[in-house]
């Protein structure tokens, strides 16, 4: 069983001594963590892989320093628009696994994938469309998504109205909207970065 998840934040600043590696899993943990395979299959994309296949990706103690550390250095690259988190080996994690079953878990499923390579192919396709919007639009609808489900239908309606009333003054609005008319995709234009 295979889980693939999107984070919808800015990426990570690779540190000076970790490498980019390419997307296969036999390249072991990215130093300098050990239960970690950090890589960019391109620009705007980050690929965080929990790397100890050995153990099914259990999260052990480890793990979850490494993983903050991870995503703290993930909230300050500009550069990396969206983060695929995938698991080595034939599991995510036997964390995930072993304490909760396929009918607890509906709503993690939004499309099924014959093998761990189409499922690869298909997380960093919708991770490029994500990439190539607007970082301001991705932010906003994450922000107001996540405050709209604690709060009634009234009080999301009127924080998204004031998000709108502050964001849609960005550069990001006329850019988008010139894309539409002149019938191009969002991705043919340079963004500005968060």
């Amino acid at each position: 069983m295979l889980f693939c998840f999107f984070f919808l934040d800015k990426g990570l600043r690779l540190p000076s001594q970790t490498v980019a590696r390419a997307m296969s899993s036999s390249g072991g943990a990215t130093p300098p963590y050990t239960t970690l395979a950090i890589s960019r299959p391109t620009e705007s994309i980050t690929h965080v892989e929990l790397h100890r296949p050995e153990k099914r990706n259990a999260m052990n103690s480890a793990f979850w320093s490494e993983m903050l550390t991870c995503f703290n250095e993930l909230s300050e690259d500009p550069e990396c628009r969206a983060v695929v988190v995938s698991g080595a080996g034939k599991l995510f994690t036997a964390a995930l696994i072993y304490s909760n079953s396929l009918k607890t878990l509906p709503f993690f499923f939004s499309r099924v994938f014959a093998d761990k390579e189409a499922m690869m192919a298909g997380a960093l396709e919708i991770a490029g469309e994500i990439a190539g919007r607007s970082p301001v639009a991705v932010q906003g609808t994450k922000i107001n998504l996540i405050y709209a489900r604690n709060h009634s239908v009234a009080d999301g309606l009127d924080y998204i109205a004031t998000w709108n009333m502050s964001m849609l003054q960005t550069e990001d609005l006329m850019k988008s909207a010139q894309a539409a008319l002149e019938k191009k995709s969002p991705k043919t234009k340079t963004y500005s970065k968060l």
